[in-house]
């Protein structure tokens, strides 16, 4: 079964303009390079038959680099995603632990790390909480501003970021500001660029909260797009320079759908 992209989509994308819905064209699979030694991994996405995806398992995992899983509540809402070693031991590096308002949308996440998960209810039995941060959301769901308490905060201070929005759906600026030991930086401000294609984002919401990425369009240019208009090639600006995409470190990325 295909959906029409909403008439937005449609003016960014070259023909055709009919991609499948999300429960039948997700991303399945994340294959790239990246660390030091220019290792190749390979980074399998699975999906609960809600059409939610509930883990992504890396052949790389190791200290700094887990494997995530995805917990949600009875009502099908995002509670919880671990960075865990293996499926087998009870041990996370990270979790963070969610708070929802009554549309499902995240206004609370607080981040642990080094401890302890029961995987038969994907919850977080104990661990070391080393940070708190808050969203606010627009009217049509995307984030407008988050605040990031780390602890101790007298050590790490506060950061706000602010998303500002175009006509075209895509987050023009993004402003950064830390407040630190009762002072307050001036705002960083970038400004990204981007290109007249679909993000791959866009299909299933936790993508889009998980790396704060609600626009429409990429914010780069990639290698190679399929014939829908996303993604399947993106190398990194720089040489040696990586970038993150669903938590996975990339020099170069090829993404996979079905």
């Amino acid at each position: 079964m295909a959906i029409a992209i909403p008439l937005l989509l449609q003016s960014c994308l070259k023909p055709p303009v009919i991609i499948p819905g999300p429960n039948h064209y997700r991303i399945v699979q994340l294959k790239g390079i990246h660390g030091y030694d220019d290792l190749l991994d390979s980074v399998r996405i699975s999906y609960n038959n809600k059409g939610n995806p509930v883990s992504l398992i890396a052949t790389q995992v190791t200290t700094g680099y887990p494997q995530f899983l995805i917990g949600y509540d009875n009502k099908h809402t995002l509670k919880c995603i671990i960075g865990a070693y293996s499926d087998d031991l009870p041990f996370f590096e990270i979790a963070h632990k969610y708070i929802t308002d009554n549309k499902g949308r995240v206004t609370t996440d607080s981040t642990f790390t080094i401890g302890i998960y029961d995987r038969s209810t994907m919850t977080v039995t104990s661990g070391y909480n080393t940070a708190v941060e808050y969203f606010s959301y627009d009217n049509k769901d995307r984030i407008v501003k988050s605040v990031r308490k780390q602890f101790p905060e007298e050590y790490y201070g506060i950061t706000t970021v602010y998303y500002h929005y175009n006509a075209a759906g895509n987050a023009y600026k993004i402003s950064t500001v830390n407040f630190w030991q009762g002072q307050t930086s001036p705002p960083i401000d970038v400004y990204p660029i981007y290109d007249d294609k679909l993000n791959p984002h866009q299909l299933h919401k936790i993508w889009m909260f998980n790396d704060r990425d609600y626009s429409v369009n990429n914010p780069f240019v990639a290698d190679q797009y399929n014939n829908y208009g996303l993604p399947v090639s993106i190398t990194a600006k720089e040489t040696h320079q990586e970038f993150q995409f669903l938590n996975f470190n990339f020099k170069k990325l090829e993404i996979k759908y079905n």
